[in-house]
């Protein structure tokens, strides 16, 4: 299992929610940021962080 931080982004730059989760994978880590971007009509895009690097960041598609 790995840490992930996922920050929600919004499009002025503003961070409006924050989640720590403990995931199997990479994989399971885009879900969960998909599942983010879902939750939260504010955000454009989610970042996911493992440990103090930048992983990937998920953006909405409209």
């Amino acid at each position: 299992m790995k840490t992930f931080t996922f920050l929600c982004v919004r499009p002025d730059g503003a961070i409006p929610a924050m989640e720590l989760s403990l995931l199997p994978d990479e994989d399971a880590a885009r879900s969960r940021a998909s599942e983010l971007l879902a939750e939260h009509a504010s955000s454009h895009a989610v970042e996911i962080w493992n440990d103090d690097a930048l992983f990937e960041s998920v953006a909405r598609i409209d």
